[in-house]
């Protein structure tokens, strides 16, 4: 049947045409012609960024459809392989889908086959977000009248198109201009989707929901679902199991957390309600986030006994939030006064809030309550005597380097099939790529012929579009145009990395003719560095062949090198007798100290050179990301964070801290820029900056590299130091290590704050860390302008805690 008319419609890629030509078939030409559309499927190119809106594609998509007779087989044809095509620019496969499906009327299509059709379809993966044939399997759901799905990609995308109101089928597109209460009463899917909202993590981005939003009538969907369950189109009180439900079983990132609680405040449900999720508050007001955590704290103080608000105050008081600690604080006293009873177990509470609580205020609150509330003959709880000093804490070992081991003798093929899984993934995988480009070159030496053929079969339309762009953005891309003899326009760009730098080398080196057996700086290890023994190897094998590595690819070798090598090692290198082999030998001998910069090629020369006023060229244009991985310059982490830390301050962005986690991680000695780069991580606004940067100063610990005089002179250099976050950033640290290796810092930074008092926001904070560190570590020293402070009248926290810390420093 492959001389049938419709393929003549998909030979020429006029889809458009292809509902017409289904109808005018009858079922029995259908059937015939689905052995023809497979093949048809099968000869596609594969679905890539630029190949998805084949006309021909669309075509075989269509008319399989319409063919195919199980609704599994029509599922798996729109949902796998070569013809899952959802949405293209100006192009919605629904309707032609819905005309191809009933080719032969309303009523081809049972509703059995429907209603399988809608489930396999809402049960598949989002694309881009939404889920493929969403409109599809809505009107299929209107034509069948099967239930409606409630699988995640269907409710997200739900939630997405209802927030969105755009009817993209009209010339120009329309907007529904109605307030969002309005148009989810007139939505026949609210009532089965609604309550499914808070089962799933992520729905804030698909409700264009932001925090300006949330008493907008037009956009604001807590507003709207509180609306619609006043109003009875949602049942209120299974809106207010479902959010509370969500909001205890804790998932999702901040912005869902949100989402959840402005519903559950904008809904308000009564005392008499929420008395019946009692337990449920309470865990929130445990466990919950800050927010939740509030919020719990004001719905139960209608609710709880006497005798529960003691019970429950001995975890609240050990909460971090000073707000929430002193609320309850406030409640616990208020509630003693209402219940007389209650004062010898809150007094109880009390004294172990006063142990534990680093805050000075908080404390000489908890011991004013105490003093008031304590029984009439009753002796009042006696401080604990400060703990003994806490054993020393072995700090994790430090990360080890995985060696690379790559394929032993792999063929032509599996080059291809690397380079299609890299083009797919688009990944910052420095180790991969580095390895990828090793096998290019390797195989291009062997058999030049055997890996162009390989390449041509395996990513033919990754080179056409290759040979059309204007502009280089990945080079192992290049490397493989080379080989195959494929054009190219372009040139470098800004936003190279170090491996296509080197990959353009490599490349003009194929053009020319010039024997390249591998490239020298390839990294046997997955932290970048190179086995000194292997660049022997390879060196030599290089004088063997009788050529001259390429500069770019010998200087990175060389840089890549741990100068450490046992004595066999030493005496090869010496033995090498090319220009790179003496530069390797001389290496070595330096104990791997860099010449010059100006010895090396660029962009090697002005990475080396640093970013310091006298130098002071960036390599890289001000809006293009660093050009060096970590694992590039394995051996100089120093010089990473220093560039690192000007391009932060130069583009006006913070420092990229995990970025700086896998620089610590690096053989490399850490001087001082890599301390002033986690200084900064460390005093970052960003709650998971400061995470990544105490991981950055677990690691250089456990690698025995952090310098505690450095670090706190970075601390000191700091334009607008924050206390409270160094101080939540050490307090961090210190669990991971213990008290003993971070305490150190302190005394070295603290008298550079001290001067400064109250105009240091959270320099309480800092002071308290401080008692506690020297507590568990043992400390016994003086700091200047500690007792300066000290002396003042305790009007003030920072007195307050400077006095502390001064007595515990004083023994």
């Amino acid at each position: 049947m492959s001389d049938h008319p419709l393929f003549t419609l998909i030979d020429k890629g006029d889809y458009l045409a292809v509902p017409d030509a289904l109808a005018a078939m009858t079922a029995d030409e259908r059937r015939l012609v689905v052995p023809g559309l497979k093949s048809a499927r099968s000869s596609l190119s594969r679905v890539t960024l630029w190949t998805y809106d084949d006309p021909r594609r669309i075509a075989v998509q269509l008319a399989g459809a319409g063919c195919l007779a199980t609704a599994p087989a029509v599922a798996e044809w729109l949902l796998k392989g070569k013809t899952r095509v959802t949405s293209i620019p100006g192009w919605r496969p629904d309707t032609a889908l819905i005309a191809c499906l009933f080719a032969d009327g309303p009523d081809t299509r049972d509703a059995g086959f429907q209603a399988e059709l809608v489930r396999r379809l809402a049960d598949s993966r989002l694309d881009e977000g939404e889920l493929p044939y969403y409109r599809l399997v809505v009107e299929l759901i209107r034509r069948s009248g099967c239930p409606v799905p409630t699988s995640d990609a269907f409710v997200l995308t739900w939630a997405r198109e209802t927030a969105g109101r755009y009817d993209i089928d009209t010339t120009p597109p329309t907007w529904d201009e109605r307030p969002l209460a309005t148009v989810l009463a007139d939505d026949p899917f609210l009532r089965p989707l609604a309550y499914r909202l808070f089962e799933i993590d992520g729905v804030p981005g698909y409700t264009n929901l932001s925090p300006y939003e949330r008493d907008d009538p037009m956009y604001s969907w807590p507003a709207a679902l509180t609306a619609l369950a006043r109003d009875g189109e949602l049942d209120a009180g299974r809106l207010h199991d479902a959010v509370l439900a969500s909001l205890v079983r804790g998932t999702g990132a901040a912005a869902d957390v949100r989402f959840r609680l402005w519903t559950l405040e904008e809904l308000a449900p009564p005392a008499k309600e929420c008395a019946a999720y009692e337990d449920d508050y309470v865990r929130l007001l445990l466990d919950g986030p800050s927010t939740v955590a509030a919020h719990a704290q004001q719905v139960l103080r209608g609710i709880l006994t006497p005798a529960r608000v003691v019970d429950v105050s001995r975890d609240v008081l050990l909460r971090p939030e000073k707000k929430l600690v002193r609320a309850q604080l406030a409640w616990l006293d208020g509630v003693v006064r209402q219940e007389p009873a209650t004062r010898g177990a809150a007094v109880e509470v009390l004294a172990g809030a006063r142990e534990a609580l680093e805050d000075a205020a908080l404390r000489e609150r908890v011991e004013k309550l105490i003093a008031r509330h304590l029984p009439r003959g009753a002796e009042a709880p006696a401080p604990t005597a400060l703990p003994e000093p806490e054993p020393d804490v072995t700090p994790p070992p430090p990360p080890k380097a995985s060696r690379l081991d790559g394929p032993a003798d792999d063929a032509p093929e599996d080059v291809a099939a690397a380079l299609r899984v890299w083009w797919r993934r688009h990944q910052d995988d420095g180790p991969f790529e580095d390895a990828l480009l090793d096998r290019l070159i390797r195989h291009a030496h062997r058999d030049h012929e055997a890996l162009a053929a390989a390449l041509q079969a395996g990513i033919a339309d990754h080179l056409d579009w290759f040979s059309r762009v204007a502009h280089e953005p990945w080079n192992l891309l290049g490397v493989a145009a080379a080989v195959c003899g494929v054009p190219y326009p372009g040139s470098g760009s800004i936003h190279d990395t170090m491996v296509e730098i080197r990959g353009r080398e490599l490349v003009d080196r194929l053009r020319r003719g010039i024997p390249t057996p591998f490239p020298l700086a390839t990294a046997t290890h997955d932290d970048g560095t190179i086995e000194t023994a292997e660049l022997v190897a390879r060196i030599a094998e290089y004088e063997r062949l009788g050529v001259e590595p390429g500069p770019v690819d010998l200087a990175e070798a060389l840089l890549r090198t741990v100068p450490e090598a046992d004595p066999a090692t030493r005496t090869a290198a010496d033995a090498l007798a090319s220009p790179a082999g003496r530069r390797l030998a001389d290496r070595l001998g330096s104990g791997g100290r860099n010449p010059h910069p100006g010895a090396f090629p660029e962009p090697f020369a002005t990475l080396l050179a640093g970013p310091g006023p006298a130098k002071g060229r960036s390599p890289v244009h001000a809006s293009s990301v660093f050009p060096c991985r970590p694992e590039d310059l394995p051996c100089d982490p120093d010089v990473q964070a220093d560039w690192a830390w000007y391009l932060a301050r130069r583009n006006g962005a913070r420092m990229d801290c995990p970025h700086l986690v896998r620089l610590a991680a690096l053989p490399g000695p850490k001087g001082e820029a890599t301390h002033r780069a986690l200084a900064a991580g460390l005093n970052d606004d960003r709650r998971e900056s400061r995470a990544a940067a105490v991981d950055a100063l677990v690691v250089m610990v456990s690698r025995d590299e952090l310098d505690h005089g450095r670090l706190a002179a970075a601390f000191g250099e700091l334009t607008v130091p924050m206390a409270a976050r160094l101080a939540s950033a050490l307090r961090d640290a210190s669990a991971a290590v213990g008290a003993r290796r971070v305490w150190p810092v302190l005394p070295g930074f603290l008298p550079r704050l001290l001067p400064s008092g109250a105009s240091v926001r959270g320099l309480g904070d800092l002071l308290a860390l401080a008692t506690d560190l020297a507590v568990r570590a043992g400390a016994r020293e003086e700091i200047p302008g500690l007792a300066e402070v000290a002396s003042r009248p305790p009007k003030s926290r920072l007195v307050k805690e400077a006095r502390r810390l001064h007595g515990v420093l004083a023994g």
